[in-house]
């Protein structure tokens, strides 16, 4: 989608400039500048007083704001201190002739001006400027339009992944007791829609606050391998060839390789897409030549590595280059999936230390450059012993959700747990201090009196080996403090909705440590 400004009443895809100032020798000159810029075409309005800037203002999108300090009636600076609080995305220029160093700093702090340039302008520089003022403008814009819709998305997922670990959790139960193939077979419709809704929910807290990284070095050259093994098949099937490039002194990072790989199909996918949307590759009698991809890996001075995806494909346009990161933003019809892949690749580059830039220029494809902190440490994770000592033990289960704690008494009691349920930190606390001596304390993370963390810290001060006995479990899978903590805890941490598998593997965990106190000295 094209940006569209509204300038004098007409409807433009140009970046509209205001010009606010009383000599219309200036607003003459500067508007013959800004209209013969080769690279950029601006529309211009000019206005001789800091009350017409406003009433123009009120009806027009404005991109830019070029303003005399000194102006007849309403200042300079009392204009641009209107247009700070009331259009604050608005570039902010001010220009005199006898400014003092007082006024400059006076207008940087109030008016907060992004530039402030003297009288007579060097228009070359002056357009060098304009320009690079705009790009930094939009990164920040960009930034704060990502960081706004990744709180939002991160407060969804969260409500979302409760009632979904709950709906999961009940379907694999009954399908475990369901004797009618057509029953069974509904309960799998459910299932099956309801891991979907719960892949959606991952991929949005992914570009909320992506997935954090794995304590696991990745060897980059093997990380495209494996890529281009899965994906060069179905890349054929629609016409496009696909070319490894792979730097020989073999580029690692240290990640995740899971969330890593997935950035990479994304960004291949985009690729993909945009090669089969290009129409100049009809050639003679109809006939089509291949789209090209290229896969590259490159070492940055052992400093950065460096993952390359180059298109030859129908490339994108300047006014939409700055928003392809947006959930959801796409140039094509939006069909399932579209628009969440490379916002889902820019939150896994962006969690990983590293970011994503893009070259591309349309009719001559893209160039996609990822760049990431290389890997100075070859220690990889060790592996949580696997025992199967969890019969007749006795588990705490605190969370708030009615259905979660449910789901959990019944599929806990099922493996031969004994469960006892509490829906605060506060309850917890006066089982303890009753006497209760569970085995494992599986306490979500996220709770109205006082979080997991604070109730584990108190239940330290007091009862410190069931402190040792924690297994954390949230919903908040975008809240960057929860996902801080589970990194940094030394207590298995689950992310709903989890499987029955990862449940008992993080009970398992805590079961075989030994530290069980007999009932008998509590």
């Amino acid at each position: 989608m094209e940006h569209y400004y509204r300038s004098n009443n007409k409807i433009t895809s140009n970046p509209t400039i205001i010009i606010v100032d009383d000599d219309p020798l200036f607003r003459a000159m500067t508007a013959d500048a800004l209209k013969e810029e080769k690279e950029e075409s601006y529309d211009v309005i000019e206005a001789e007083s800091g009350e017409e800037a406003l009433e123009i203002m009120h009806n027009s999108l404005i991109d830019a704001a070029i303003v005399d300090l000194f102006l007849p009636g309403m200042n300079g600076l009392e204009l641009l201190m209107r247009i700070a609080k009331t259009k604050p995305d608005v570039l902010r220029i001010l220009v005199s002739a006898k400014a003092n160093k007082d006024q400059v700093i006076t207008s940087i702090n109030k008016a907060r001006v992004h530039a402030v340039l003297l009288k007579p302008l060097d228009y070359p520089k002056f357009l060098v400027l304009l320009k690079e003022l705009r790009s930094e403008r939009s990164r920040m814009l960009q930034a704060e339009r990502l960081a706004a819709i990744g709180e939002l998305v991160g407060g969804v997922a969260h409500e979302l992944n409760n009632p979904l670990t709950a709906v999961i959790g009940f379907t694999e139960l009954l399908l475990k007791d369901a004797d009618m193939e057509s029953s069974r077979e509904d309960l799998n419709n459910i299932l099956s829609a309801s891991k979907r809704a719960a892949r959606i929910v991952k991929n949005l807290s992914a570009f909320a606050v992506p997935a954090r990284k794995g304590q696991e070095e990745v060897e980059l050259n093997s990380l495209l391998r494996a890529v281009a093994e899965l994906e060069t098949k179905k890349l054929k099937q629609s016409g496009i060839d696909l070319f490894l490039d792979l730097d020989q002194s073999s580029p690692t990072c240290f990640g995740n390789p899971t969330a890593l790989r997935r950035m990479m199909t994304n960004i291949l996918e985009n690729a993909k897409q945009a090669c089969m949307d290009d129409s100049s590759r009809v050639e003679g009698k109809g006939k089509k030549r291949n789209g090209r991809i290229w896969l590259r890996t490159r070492n940055n001075d052992d400093s950065f590595a460096e993952l390359q995806v180059e298109d030859d494909g129908v490339g994108i346009a300047p006014q939409h280059i700055h928003r392809i990161f947006e959930p959801f933003f796409s140039t094509r019809d939006l069909k399932p999936g579209r628009g969440l892949g490379l916002a889902v690749a820019h939150g896994i580059a962006h969690s990983h230390g590293g970011h994503i830039m893009v070259e591309s220029e349309p009719g001559k494809g893209s160039l996609f450059r990822i760049i990431l902190p290389a890997a100075y440490t070859d220690t990889g994770p060790v592996a949580a012993p696997r025992n199967s000592c969890l019969t007749s033990r006795t588990v705490l289960v605190v969370d708030d959700e009615p259905g979660i704690r449910d789901f959990l008494n019944r599929l806990l009691t099922r493996e031969g747990m004994d469960v006892t349920t509490t829906d605060t930190s506060i309850g917890a606390l006066h089982l303890f201090k009753g006497g209760f001596v569970p085995d494992v304390i599986l306490c979500d993370l996220r709770l109205p009196d006082m979080d997991g963390s604070t109730l584990r810290r108190k239940t330290a001060k007091s009862y410190p080996e069931l402190a040792r006995r924690f297994v954390f479990i949230t919903g908040d899978t975008a809240n960057e403090r929860s996902l801080t903590f589970m990194d940094q805890s030394s207590a298995p941490c689950l992310e709903k909705p989890f499987t029955r598998d990862q449940l008992m593997d993080a009970l398992e965990l805590i079961a075989s440590t030994g530290n069980k106190a007999s009932k008998a000295s509590s």
